[in-house]
């Protein structure tokens, strides 16, 4: 059931239209980012301005659902539900108490004129972003009964296109420094993996929508349904096929019998008859040497549990590789047990069924610090050991050793250590250098094949993101390996209305015929101070500046421009040209 739109405010609003002088006829109040001192707790180096985008969005949404859950709706319904709420709630004595909301009922659509900047543009802080009034005399105490709503819903998507925008201002400088000025993947390289870890789906449509200005990569399906909705977008944002634990595990766990199978050297018809899933022969001809050769490889050297396990992972891969997606891009997290063997021994085995793919396989290891398990180690493998502590256990290059009480290192038996030391220190990307080699591209970077890549999806923000970068730029790799993937704590945790600092306050008011400025100026928090009377907002000389108290004429004119009067809608924007609009931000 829609919760009815005139409830989605603050109990103290519904109080206000008592509170107002006698014979106010107008409330005209302005929205603005104040302050970003909390942003720059993480991100130190964001400049003291906004990224504008969020308006259209909030104007539409809000008369959607007041004429869906009011206008749309007879008023004795509304007024059963309303009152039973907020009867007892704010000791209402009878209905006549919300006679005002009767009276809008009764006209039919929102008797207000937002204004706003145009979208996708940088504009200091303190600088109004939008400002609302009534278009009725008598309903002067409605501009502000929409303060919380439209905070709720502006404060997200402008706080995620500021911080989209470092993000892709990263992206850019290392994708133009090491990469191919035309690479294609450029407009992938920054991906959505947020939406479970919002408050609610229209909070990831939100952070979606603002993300999705920078890059064509989302996996929050319900951006793609705010960017068309919104702002009529005709290209929105792509993912692929991707596995996840749940599958990974089981996939791993089932056909590590079948290497047993193989291993018994039974008929492969037999086999098949199994799992039918192999298609053919011919398939399994192919699988049954690979796992051989794992065997012969791996088989003296690790645990009978980490052979099951490698093996058991080596077939479920194989059949995503060359049976169910031979063509297309296919992720697959490699983090289920362990991901340095993965990449250093299950990768390799399949070397060349990878690169006969028509497609990109992406590895996802999910597990561990960013940067350490892409880049690996800054130092030696003995260096690495002679840190470990006395006591400890640990494994090179598949041999077990043990660290006594004086530091000195001793051969053992197989253990259930379960990596290598040296493929920690070697790092993820010098794995699958060394697997398929690489090519030198004309600013001297080296890139992988084609065939093969990286998402990191946990732990990515942007200190994390700017040491991958930079790691692999100093190691002499091109960044078009690694597709970096945000989660809800950059989109969503970390993000609040004080992120921006954003705040509604009246700036000029209409009692009977004189116009009466209002502001505040707390002697105690001066970034509160707000500017009286009409507003403009005006590029002087390159400089956008908000000029207060300008006379009602003058506020028609500036950079705020009419988005919504009286129900109907007026210079929208369309996604499309707001993407191309922020390329000359990045």
């Amino acid at each position: 059931m829609s919760i009815i739109s005139l409830l989605k405010s603050d109990s103290y609003k519904f109080s206000h239209i008592g509170m107002f002088v006698p014979n106010t006829k107008l409330v005209y109040s302005h929205l603005t980012p104040r302050t970003n001192m909390f942003l720059k707790q993480m991100y130190p180096d964001i400049p003291n301005t906004v990224i504008t985008f969020g308006m259209q969005y909030v104007v539409r949404s809000i008369v959607e659902d007041w004429n869906e859950t009011f206008f749309s709706k007879p008023w004795e319904s509304i007024l059963e539900e309303i009152y039973s709420l907020l009867g007892p709630h704010l000791s209402y004595q009878s209905t006549t108490e919300l006679d005002n909301f009767k009276q809008l009922h009764e006209l039919g659509y929102l008797p207000i004129h937002v204004k706003a900047l145009p979208e996708g543009i940088e504009v200091p802080l303190n600088i109004p972003v939008l400002t609302i009034k009534n278009t009725h005399d008598d309903f002067f105490w409605f501009t502000n009964q929409l303060e919380p709503i439209i905070i709720n819903q502006i404060y997200r998507p402008m706080t995620v296109a500021t911080i989209g925008r470092m993000f892709a201002k990263l992206r850019n400088k290392y994708f133009d420094l090491t990469c191919e000025d035309n690479d294609p993947f450029r407009d992938f390289a920054l991906h959505d993996f947020s939406f479970r870890g919002h408050s609610g789906w229209e909070s990831a449509m939100m952070a979606s929508m603002a993300l999705s200005l920078y890059t064509k990569g989302t996996d929050t399906v319900v951006g793609l349904h705010g960017m068309k909705h919104y702002y009529d977008a005709t290209e929105t944002c792509y993912s692929l096929s991707a596995t996840e634990h749940s599958v990974t595990s089981q996939g791993i766990l089932w056909y590590a019998n079948m290497a047993t199978n193989f291993l018994a050297q039974e008929d492969l018809e037999d086999i098949l008859a199994i799992y039918p899933e192999f298609k053919s022969i011919s398939y399994l001809e192919e699988l049954r040497t690979i796992v051989y050769t794992s065997q012969d490889m791996y088989g003296k050297r690790l645990t009978l549990d980490e052979m099951q396990l490698l093996q058991g992972e080596l077939i479920n891969l194989y059949r995503l590789l060359a049976i169910e997606y031979p063509t297309g891009m296919l992720a697959y997290v490699i983090d289920t047990f362990n991901t340095y063997n993965f990449a250093n021994k299950i990768v390799p085995l399949l070397k060349d069924v990878i690169l006969r793919r028509e497609g990109k396989f992406i590895l996802r290891p999910d597990s561990g610090v960013p940067e350490e398990v892409v880049l690996g180690l800054d130092k030696t493998v003995s260096a690495y050991i002679d840190n470990l502590p006395n006591g400890s256990l640990y494994r090179n290059c598949d041999i077990s050793y043990y660290k006594d009480d004086k530091g000195e290192s001793h051969q053992l038996v197989k253990t259930e250590i379960t990596y290598n030391v040296n493929d920690y220190v070697k790092g993820i990307i010098k794995s699958l250098a060394d697997t398929f080699g690489t090519t030198t591209n004309s600013k001297g970077y080296q890139e992988l094949p084609p065939q093969i890549g990286l998402v990191y999806g946990d732990g990515i923000n942007y200190e994390a993101m700017s040491k991958i970068y930079q790691g692999l730029e100093a190691k002499g790799y091109a960044v078009n390996c690694i597709c970096m993937a945000m989660g809800a704590w950059v989109l969503s945790g970390s993000i609040t209305r004080d992120s921006l600092g954003f705040a509604i306050k009246a700036s000029q008011t209409k009692i009977g015929d004189i116009y009466q400025p209002v502001y505040k100026q707390p002697i105690a928090d001066s970034f509160k101070k707000s500017p009286p009377g009409f507003l403009s907002v005006t590029n002087i000389a390159g400089r956008i500046m908000c000029i207060p108290n300008v006379t009602e004429y003058q506020e028609k004119g500036g950079m705020l421009r009419t988005i919504l009067l009286d129900g109907k809608f007026s210079n929208q924007h369309t996604y499309d040209e707001l993407r191309e609009e922020i390329k000359a931000l990045i």
